[in-house]
């Protein structure tokens, strides 16, 4: 079998990721409940791997964060980003070091999230990150592929508002289908897998018109209801960083805050999220600290 590097993949990967994205992206908004039924799940994690196309994969993978959209896109960015560096552009990628990138690449997400939530997109990381090794590439990614199909199908019952809404969790089922691209992206023999095509096809709510909980967006974070959404990136000192969490984190909920670029001799910046009730004191508390940059605010009705 052909030894591939990150380097090598990385256009392949997000070029097949984008395309299963965009043919899925409404199936994804539909099943959005978590953390707010704004229905953009499956347009955030399209838009956010949009800006992957670099040149090279760690470029690709930071330019997602730096404009990533959205709790799923930032999750999937700060996953992408982790993996890469982990495994490095241009090592060969085994098993082993597959391995251990998987779990780093959970691990800095789960940290990045002030409050993780099960049933969501950090379910199927975990699981990917626990998968033991399977003897060589071409057994294992398929058994990942379908490890990571089996955690999203479980999402439905392990978070009450997808169970409630009778779906799936948007952001882990998007996840589920870009670890499919990545197969995809090596050329592997995939076997047809019954349980994605489960999650793909509407269920009996879905054609009965049911409508879903009006207190559920779409990746592993804890929530109440809000009304607006701020994403950016920031220059700040680690110490300043957690200060500004500590802030986030009275202001609102959903925050997430991962590193984007941490270069020796200089400011490290950061891909800051969080949903507020009203953007005032939350972008005040960012301004406090550091000129916000890719800023974006949304209003959280559903689209």
């Amino acid at each position: 079998m052909k030894q591939w590097t990150m380097q090598e993949l990385w256009k392949p990967w997000m070029s097949l990721s984008i395309e299963s994205l965009a043919l899925q992206e409404q199936t994804l908004n539909s099943m959005n409940v978590f953390p707010v039924a704004d229905a953009d799940t499956g347009s955030n994690m399209l838009a956010t791997l949009c800006g992957t196309l670099a040149p090279s994969a760690l470029e690709g993978a930071r330019c997602a964060l730096d404009s990533s959209r959205g709790n799923s896109g930032t999750l999937l960015s700060v996953w992408l980003k982790t993996l890469v560096e982990s495994l490095g552009e241009t090592g060969i990628l085994t098993p082993e070091a597959l391995h251990y990138a998987l779990f780093r690449a959970w691990e800095v997400a789960q940290t990045a999230v002030s409050a993780p939530a099960e049933g969501t997109m950090l379910t199927v990381m975990h699981t990917l990150a626990q998968a033991p090794v399977r003897g060589e590439l071409e057994e294992h990614f398929p058994f990942l592929i379908s490890e990571a199909a089996e955690a999203a199908f479980a999402t439905q019952k392990l978070q009450q508002q997808a169970r409630e809404a009778h779906t799936f969790d948007a952001g882990a089922v998007g996840l589920a289908l870009v670890v499919k691209a990545w197969g995809q992206a090596m050329g592997l023999e995939l076997p047809q897998n019954k349980t994605m095509g489960s999650i793909l096809t509407p269920g009996p709510a879905a054609d009965a018109g049911q409508t879903r909980p009006a207190s559920s967006g779409d990746a592993g974070v804890q929530t109440s209801s809000t009304s607006v959404e701020i994403v950016c990136t920031v220059q700040l000192s680690p110490l300043d960083m957690a200060h500004l969490r500590s802030s986030l984190d009275a202001l609102g909920d959903s925050v997430v805050i991962a590193p984007v670029d941490q270069g020796s001799g200089t400011t490290p910046s950061w891909r800051v999220h969080v949903h507020v009730p009203q953007q005032d004191k939350a972008l005040q508390a960012i301004r406090a600290l550091a000129e916000p940059e890719n800023l974006q605010v949304t209003s959280l009705e559903a689209h």
